[in-house]
């Protein structure tokens, strides 16, 4: 796909991240700054004394390009990777909704 093609199409693209995706999957390279590339919410790990756990817990989430993920709550920067082999291990959070199990791909 050419950048024209996906500027054409780049809204359609966000919505469809912003709307249906985030929030739901961990997506890798799906940034502006990945336009050739097209989930669980996920929790954030690092040591935190002044949490009950002892880790942050914060959400991780994507930044406003959806270039790279971090923690809302203390800004500890994440890459996709890295937290796929972290859900294997049971290293972090995953948060789930009723009886819905949600898969790591």
């Amino acid at each position: 796909m050419r950048s024209e093609e996906f500027y054409s199409v780049a809204d359609d693209v966000f919505t469809l991240i912003d709307e249906f995706l985030v929030g739901e999957y961990v997506l890798a390279d799906i940034g502006s700054n990945f336009f050739m590339n097209y989930g669980n919410k996920l929790y954030c790990n690092k040591p935190d004394p002044t949490q009950p756990s002892g880790k942050c817990e914060g959400e991780i989430d994507y930044d406003a390009g959806f270039n790279h993920l971090y923690c809302k709550r203390c800004g500890a920067m994440y890459k996709a990777k890295e937290l796929a082999a972290k859900v294997t291990k049971q290293e972090i959070v995953r948060k789930r909704q009723g009886d819905i199990k949600m898969s790591i791909r």
